[in-house]
């Protein structure tokens, strides 16, 4: 998987809690040698051991936790780099991380013995694309929250027993999404893909085009050309 090289983590200890700094993280347009908008990705890994679902936007640390066993599970939403701090904990008891940009959840969290690991990533002003959070309480240790941008992924945990915690924080909108990973997906080079494929990923780039420019286009038409594009690109190992 060649995911993008979106942050610099720092060796701090060695456990995963304060494994990494949290805010240093470079934006994607630093990255690719376009001109898009200014968001960063934020990754999802999976712990099979614990069932930890864990967000980062740093490439360092991905790749660090999919050396210990870790499994991808890709880009979670796109976050701006400017707006409402959502910060990151760790519970040393059980192995589990939190995000929260509520200060005071942050320094209640802090006094029941979980550690501040300082800013994780940005939640969007506008209040774009709701992120979700749901709250199994079965979990006796690690992985009892779930953050996630998709509604269908959301009320499936609901009607598994998990509980409801209602919207947290918001990444960017879904039209700044498909128009961040059109560009991406332009910045893709024939050499780089081979000419059968380049060719299947000009026909969805096109599609996205259409969509982008659709009057009145609905969040759930952007939604699912998004997927498309992002599957497209996935299967070329290019994020």
């Amino acid at each position: 998987m060649k995911k993008v090289f979106l942050g610099i983590g720092l060796l701090a200890s060695m456990g995963l809690g304060g494994l990494f700094d949290t805010s240093a993280n470079a934006d994607v347009s630093e990255v690719y040698n376009t001109s898009i908008p200014s968001v960063n990705f934020l990754w999802r890994e999976y712990n099979p051991n614990t069932g930890e679902h864990f967000l980062t936007e740093s490439f360092e640390e991905t790749e660090w936790l999919e050396e210990q066993g870790w499994i991808t599970e890709g880009l979670a939403w796109m976050t701006p780099t400017s707006g409402e701090e959502v910060y990151r904990l760790y519970n040393p008891n059980a192995g589990d991380h939190f995000y929260t940009k509520s200060i005071v959840e942050y320094n209640w969290l802090k006094q029941q013995g979980w550690l501040q690991e300082g800013r994780s990533f940005f939640s969007s002003e506008g209040k774009d694309t709701a992120v979700y959070r749901s709250y199994n309480k079965n979990a006796v240790a690690a992985g009892s929250h779930m953050f996630t941008i998709n509604k269908d992924e959301h009320d499936g945990l609901l009607r598994s027993g998990w509980l409801n915690e209602d919207v947290q924080f918001y990444a960017v909108s879904m039209y700044t999404h498909l128009e961040t990973l059109t560009l991406v997906a332009e910045s893709i080079t024939e050499t780089e893909v081979g000419s059968a494929d380049f060719a299947k990923l000009q026909q969805v780039i096109a599609q996205s085009h259409t969509v982008l420019n659709k009057a009145n286009i609905s969040d759930n038409e952007l939604r699912n050309q998004y997927q498309t594009l992002y599957d497209t690109i996935n299967t070329l190992n290019y994020l």
